[in-house]
């Protein structure tokens, strides 16, 4: 059964690598009977892509009491990428109104200095004393006495601690509008002034903590859109939040990209897509491929269903014709682009 199924992913992966854009990126998900042997077939070195991560997916809010051994909880989404270049893969915003602390008992300790008036603080108006202040391992030794006034450290001050951040650092931050605060435990803390350009690498686990459903709710999805019983319509279909956290983690910056589903299902990549570019009003498109007599029963209706209720989107149906290979045939025998108009027009 493993060979049966190696071959058929081995030949399918061996296409979809040489359609993969250079800086594409590839996902497959998997459940944990096969994804060791998955993985070892995307490493083989005459077929090597770039491995990024094993992401395991929650897809269930309950395992099945049945089973004696384990519950089974999680799959996994294996992802890679075509180049060994830089790669920025988006999670979720930087905490654009954050304050957060630059003192870490991990780090070295460094000395710091900080101009009048630059640091907001709640401590009690009064000058304090130069001494160490706090616990052992992220305390502040001040240098110099202060003088705090409406909430303001009216002072310049030295101060050494555990810092992250170099002097240098510091004052590019100050330069381009980064507040400083001092709470009423001496704890420096820091609002920086691009956080809302910023966002966060995505973590390896995907759960309701990203906003991603299960399977359960995948299932209601469907059958809520197709008004009929759970079950019923398609088994195993994935959650739209998991393929938008999906390709929203690629293409979250290329509003025009294409993502490509081979083994495409019910659709959900398509819905998924059509999603994302209502919200952003981005212009990504998808291309689906399924071998199974649902593709127009089911996948193909999905999507119309979902461009009608967004009132934006379009797609085009296509079946491989049964005699596509007397086409290929005639049109590899067409020696010129005249030829090719003619035949195409017939066909």
């Amino acid at each position: 059964n493993h060979s049966t199924w190696l071959t058929f992913m081995r030949n399918r992966l061996l296409v979809a690598k040489e359609l993969l854009r250079e800086d594409g990126v590839i996902f497959v998900s998997i459940d944990d009977s096969e994804q060791a042997y998955l993985k070892v077939l995307m490493d083989e070195k005459k077929k090597k892509i770039n491995f990024i991560t094993n992401f395991v997916w929650t897809r269930k809010r309950k395992g099945s009491f049945l089973s004696k051994k384990v519950r089974k909880m999680t799959e996994f989404v294996i992802c890679y990428s075509k180049s060994e270049g830089d790669l920025s893969l988006y999670g979720e915003d930087a905490y654009s109104d954050k304050w957060q602390p630059i003192v870490k008992r991990t780090n070295s300790l460094k000395k710091l200095y900080f101009p009048k008036n630059i640091i907001k603080t709640t401590l009690k108006e009064g000058i304090y004393e130069k001494l160490f202040r706090g616990n052992n391992e992220t305390g502040i030794l001040f240098l110099n006495d202060f003088n705090v006034k409406n909430g303001i450290i009216i002072d310049e001050i030295e101060v050494e601690g555990k810092f992250v951040w170099t002097q240098e650092f510091l004052d590019n931050e100050l330069k381009n509008g980064t507040e400083i605060s001092m709470s009423n435990k001496f704890g420096f803390n820091v609002l920086r002034y691009d956080q809302s350009e910023k966002f966060k690498a995505p973590s390896t686990i995907i759960n309701r903590d990203n906003n991603v459903g299960t399977n359960e709710e995948a299932t209601q999805e469907l059958a809520d859109m197709f008004d009929v019983e759970i079950g019923t319509i398609f088994n195993y279909n994935k959650p739209v939040s998991l393929l938008k956290y999906l390709i929203n983690m690629v293409c979250f910056e290329d509003k025009n990209a294409i993502v490509l589903d081979y083994h495409c299902g019910s659709g959900t990549t398509g819905h998924s897509l059509l999603e994302l570019n209502k919200i952003d009003e981005g212009n990504r498109r998808f291309i689906m491929i399924e071998q199974m007599n649902y593709a127009e029963t089911i996948t193909a209706k999905r999507i119309s269903k979902v461009i009608e209720n967004n009132k934006a989107g379009s797609f085009v149906y296509l079946e491989l014709a049964k005699n596509n290979q007397n086409a290929i045939d005639q049109i590899q025998n067409c020696k010129s682009y005249d030829e090719l108009i003619v035949f195409f027009d017939e066909m």
